[in-house]
Order: structure tokens, then sequence, then C-alpha cells
């Protein structure tokens, strides 16, 4: 645009952030301009949860436009409505957030902070962390901090139950459990991977829509591209969500 956006109407720059939203939808969406903007929209929102959140907010803004840019009155009278302030301070917000939106990996817990183990590890020691710091699940890594299971009480429940053993002793190893570690072996709960540039607020409808399905999903891990083959990236539970709610 010619314009400084500090010379813009409101009208004009209400018009200037709906075209911002609607290439960045489109080039998301992979849609071409032969598309309708409510067509994109209603498309996006069935797999982009942002999108949906803000759906009727988004077609809301775009009838506005409508009103702005489709003058009856030609030469005339070039600008028939004018925005409110305040709805265009709206409006340049959810572009913002649309844009620019906060990325899983940035509210995840960095593999730094991960506590996580091995399978030579003793078991009594790992419980012991766990409960002292009050963590319910401990990825296990192979050398290449790739992930072979998850120990978690589920794993020791399952272990002392079919196997009818009363404890665990200071010689038990991770190992020992080895059949109730991966993934598919947690009956009660279970575990997504999502790629390093997924947003946040997909992850936080992965344990949505789980939890619409009676799933409970117990962690969230990341890695470069989303495979369970990869070194993780960072790992987000429910917990994290909330504390990330905005």
């Amino acid at each position: 645009m010619a314009k400084d956006n500090k010379t813009l109407s409101l009208a004009e720059e209400f018009i200037y952030i709906f075209n911002e939203i609607d290439s960045h939808l489109r080039k998301i969406s992979k849609m071409d301009q032969t598309a309708s903007h409510m067509f994109v929209v209603d498309q996006l929102a069935e797999r982009n949860k942002l999108v949906r959140n803000h759906k009727e907010e988004l077609k809301m803004y775009a009838r506005l436009r409508n009103a702005i840019v489709h003058n009856p009155f030609g030469s005339e009278i070039n600008i028939i409505a004018e925005p409110h302030p305040d709805i265009v301070e709206k409006y340049r917000a959810l572009k913002d957030r649309l844009m620019h939106p906060t990325m899983a990996l940035a509210a995840a817990i960095q593999p730094k902070r991960i506590y996580s183990t091995t399978m030579d590890a003793n078991a009594r020691d790992v419980m012991r962390v766990m409960a002292k710091r009050n963590f319910s699940y401990v990825p296990v890594l192979d050398r290449q901090e790739r992930i072979l299971g998850i120990f978690s009480e589920n794993t020791v429940f399952l272990y002392l139950t079919r196997n009818e053993i009363c404890a665990v002793d200071d010689k038990t190893s991770i190992s020992e459990f080895i059949e109730y570690l991966p993934l598919d072996r947690h009956v009660s709960e279970c575990f997504e991977f999502v790629a390093k540039g997924a947003a946040l607020d997909d992850v936080r409808d992965l344990f949505e829509r789980r939890l619409d399905l009676h799933e409970r999903l117990a962690v969230v891990f990341i890695t470069e591209s989303g495979r369970a083959d990869e070194p993780i990236l960072g790992m987000l539970t429910a917990w994290d969500i909330a504390g990330n709610n905005k």
C-alpha cells in the first residue's frame, strides 16, 4: 500500500488488515482467489483451532469490509462506512494472533528440563525422583535421545498386577518394565507427537479432541517433523496447556 499506516484513515487501515488476513489464510489453506473469503474461513475452521475460535468474528469483519468497499455511489462518495477505532484495534490484534500464533515449542518443557531415563537406570531411583518432583511421566530414551517408551505410575501398576509382584527393589532396572513401556501399552492414557512448527492452539485442540472421545491425552511430544523416532525437542502436558490458556 502506498500510504504509510500512520496516515491511513480507519476505513483504509481496516481494509489493509483484511487484505493481510485474507492473504495469510489463503496461503496456509493453499486456496487461490477463486474461493471467497468466507469459504476460506469455513474450510480452515475445520482443521485450524485458532481460525475456528474466531470464525464468527472473522466473518463479521468480512461483512463490515464488504460494506465499506461495495460503494453504490461510485465516485460521489469514496467511503460509505467508517469503522470505530476500537473495532480496528480489535481486528489488528486478531491479525497479529493469526499471523504470529504462539508456537507449541515456545510453551513446551525444553529438553534440558525434561526428566528422562534409560533402560539401564534404577527404577527405584526414578520413582523417588517422580515422587519428590511430582512427575507423572518419564520418557525412556535411547542413546540418540529418541523415545523408547514412557515410565509412569500406570507402567508400575501394570507390571505389579500382571506379574503378581508386590515390590520393586533396589536391583530393579527400567528394562524390567520393557513390556509396559511402549506408548501403545498405556491402556488408560495416550500420547501424541507434533512437528516443531505446530501452533500451541493446535496442540490444545489435540487435548480437547481426545477429551471429547473420553480419552486421556497424557503428553504431547514435539519432534522435528512430528515422528516418534526423532529426538524430543519439547513436551507438553495438560497442565502446561492450561498455564498458557489465553
